[in-house]
């Protein structure tokens, strides 16, 4: 688990590297353009406007890199609406067609057991967004009285299981296993995919 923390603070530090480094450079070669040039009101106008969504492009970078590394709304939000949230804001961002379902209300969850459900979803989507070959995905979560499944489902390439053992696969099924839950990954190339989570709760 801390080899799998150190990657991932790795993968965020080479896309922070390779977008905001990039973007903030082009930034500044052309706030430095500006100073050099003499301009007329409508051409000033004009590079002040893409100077301007620009940065709001970074901030919103900024937005999203830090909600995936630490899933703040969790803490003050349930569940049912962080994962909502995060499903539109991860279409958004890779352009892709995520419908989300939900069982409300869901009761109160142990902190744990709500941030592997949300780890969950994070590797699933983003494994789809890479590898699926998809433009769409369904995730869906359910609770009876002493359980919570989700399901995360793709109609794109698929693999094999068996023949594929990356760390986002290990790091869920870690995740699951440390919270007394399950998962199974059902795929073969050319079928989809399906992540079937499961966890038990107890009642207080």
């Amino acid at each position: 688990m801390i080899a799998a923390q150190e990657m991932e603070r790795s993968r965020i530090a080479r896309d922070m590297h390779d977008d905001f480094n990039q973007q903030l450079a082009a930034l500044s070669i052309s706030l430095s353009a500006l100073r050099r040039r003499s301009l007329e009101t409508a051409e000033l106008d004009d590079a002040l406007r893409v100077l301007q969504e620009r940065t709001v492009a970074v901030i919103q970078q900024v937005r999203d890199f830090s909600h995936d590394l630490h899933p703040g709304t969790l803490d003050h939000l349930a569940l049912v609406p962080t994962l909502r949230t995060y499903c539109a804001d991860f279409s958004r961002r890779h352009h892709l067609d995520i419908h989300f379902c939900a069982h409300e209300p869901l009761a109160p969850l142990p902190r744990e057991v709500a941030l592997c459900v949300f780890r969950v979803v994070q590797e699933g989507l983003r494994n789809i967004a890479n590898h699926a070959d998809v433009r769409d995905a369904r995730v869906s979560l359910t609770q009876t009285a002493d359980l919570v499944e989700l399901t995360i489902v793709d109609g794109g390439r698929g693999f094999d299981p068996a023949a594929r053992r990356g760390l986002g696969l290990l790091s869920m099924e870690e995740r699951a296993r440390l919270t007394g839950g399950a998962i199974t990954i059902a795929s073969a190339p050319g079928t989809g995919t399906t992540i079937h989570l499961q966890v038990a709760v107890r009642a207080d």
